[in-house]
């Protein structure tokens, strides 16, 4: 009986505590391992800059780069589209979730368009990796509320940012990608032109999460986590050492902030005439 009180009690501290987006308890979430230890945590959103990582529909991550634009993976979102007439266009409406905690939520906005890496042909699952990201237009400022990442996009092999880097998305081992979690201080390990390979816990849920860094007291996205080298293996590995073919990785900033900018320079006229119309 007592032990029946208890999961109650712990069940109706937790909710509670999300409402107030405080910390969430450790202990109530089941934990896995991915590179040796597991160093992901729970993450309050009270904290920057974890208010502006953002839960999509369909359990993927993503983040807040604009007012209104949402940076993630392209193979996200190709779900949405279908071709019409030779043409890929939105097929169905989905959505974005700010400060999300198990089917609860701030605030959310409805995706009203994207602009991807590259067009999927038939799908994002025959694209490049280096192409595998989408930058999604909102029906809302999420970012006047939540606040937005910025980007850097001139790291180096030997920048020493690169030893102290963060990543934050919807892990699907931890209970099942209903909470934020986060491993802040892990390290990149490998760069090519395209992409940083790094030795950052995550498993899926985590396609589209921001790869951050802090320089003076500012955010900075400088990959968007879009795969896992696994090997031979169909599901994510647990408790590996890291190697480069257990590596996580993300596409570098050098890749996508162009288009960002070209994006932030259209979303303030898109919101005006939006507010001109209201």
């Amino acid at each position: 009986m007592k032990i029946i009180i208890f999961f109650i009690l712990l069940t109706f501290y937790a909710h509670a505590q999300t409402e107030l987006y405080d910390e969430i308890p450790q202990s109530y979430f089941q934990r896995a391992n991915v590179f040796d230890q597991d160093d992901r945590e729970f993450r309050s959103y009270r904290y920057k800059p974890y208010s502006r990582i953002v839960r999509l529909q369909n359990g993927c991550s993503g983040a807040l780069v604009g007012r209104s634009l949402v940076l993630t993976a392209a193979h996200c979102v190709d779900q949405y589209y279908k071709k019409v007439d030779g043409k890929w266009v939105h097929s169905k409406n989905h959505y974005v979730y700010a400060r999300y905690f198990k089917g609860k939520y701030s605030a959310k906005a409805e995706v009203i368009g994207v602009r991807f890496g590259k067009f999927p042909s038939e799908g994002t699952r025959g694209v490049l990796a280096s192409e595998d990201w989408a930058i999604l237009r909102l029906d809302e400022p999420l970012g006047d509320q939540f606040g937005a990442f910025g980007f850097y996009n001139k790291v180096n092999k030997r920048d020493p940012i690169l030893k102290d880097i963060n990543i934050g998305g919807f892990s699907s081992d931890l209970d099942d990608g209903e909470a934020l979690s986060v491993h802040n201080g892990c390290q990149v390990r490998y760069m090519t032109t395209y992409s940083l390979e790094y030795d950052c816990d995550t498993t899926r849920g985590s396609s589209g999460a921001p790869v951050w860094i802090e320089k003076d007291g500012k955010y900075y996205i400088i990959a968007i986590n879009n795969s896992e080298r696994r090997g031979k293996s169909k599901k994510s590995l647990i408790g590996v050492p890291y190697s480069r073919n257990t590596a996580s990785s993300g596409i570098r900033a050098r890749v996508w902030s162009r288009y960002l900018i070209e994006e932030r320079n259209k979303e303030n006229e898109r919101l005006k005439n939006k507010l001109q119309s209201t």
